[in-house]
């Protein structure tokens, strides 16, 4: 299954699932105003049945999920419905401050013209909010203390690309420090599957210290 139709498939079933809801319970509240008490229990119970099976995958897709560290150069795909966006860290400047150590990650944007139908046009695409932070491999985290550049809210066009440094001021005893770009909307926790859903392993993007990325697309 290709990344768009399972970002499809999840919207799908998030949809889906909170449309079962809805009408499960304007069932049961109708049933029960007009005194039909057996019907206004079976919907009551067909509703949570429909919402222990989603929270069932949502857990269990979640758990499944491990965490994966993109290299230098590789892309992280962003699939809102489409999948356009990709992300890669360009360049890392690691300099000493202090007792700790300030990286400065440049991280280019690009809107992936090949994503696209023919009959889209050029019309400009709005990225959803993003979150980011540096992380090692004991769950610390640390959010960016300056951003310069094109903030990553930025719309862009098919073949447009932006670049955004930010600044992390970071302990020297960090070994394995990671990227990790996220979307920041809460809704995306209730989507079965997405990185952001409870017990999901996170997509996280390696800083290699001191290198530049061969990417020139």
């Amino acid at each position: 299954m290709t990344l768009q139709a399972q970002a499809q498939l999840q919207v799908l079933a998030f949809l889906g699932t909170v449309a079962l809801v809805g009408a499960g319970v304007l069932a049961a509240v109708a049933f029960t105003l007009a005194s039909r008490r057996r019907e206004a229990a079976l919907a009551a119970s067909g509703t949570l049945v429909v919402l222990g099976a989603y929270a069932t995958a949502l857990l269990a897709l979640g758990a499944a999920g491990r965490d994966r560290v993109l290299g230098p150069g590789e892309a992280k795909v962003f699939c809102e419905i489409d999948c356009h966006l990709a992300y890669t860290v360009s360049r890392v400047r690691v300099q000493r401050d202090g007792a700790g150590e300030r990286f400065a990650v440049t991280l280019r944007t690009y809107f992936d013209p090949r994503t696209i139908a023919p009959w889209r046009g050029d019309a400009p695409l709005y990225p959803n909010p993003r979150r980011v932070r540096v992380v090692d491999d004991r769950r610390r985290a640390w959010a960016p203390a300056e951003r310069r550049g094109t903030a990553l809210d930025t719309p862009l066009r098919p073949g447009e690309s932006y670049e955004t440094t930010f600044t992390f001021d970071l302990p020297a005893d960090l070994s394995t420090p990671r990227l990790e770009l996220t979307e920041a909307e809460p809704i995306t926790r209730l989507i079965v599957g997405h990185e952001n859903s409870p017990l999901h392993g996170k997509t996280l993007l390696a800083l290699g210290r001191g290198w530049e990325s061969a990417d020139t697309r």
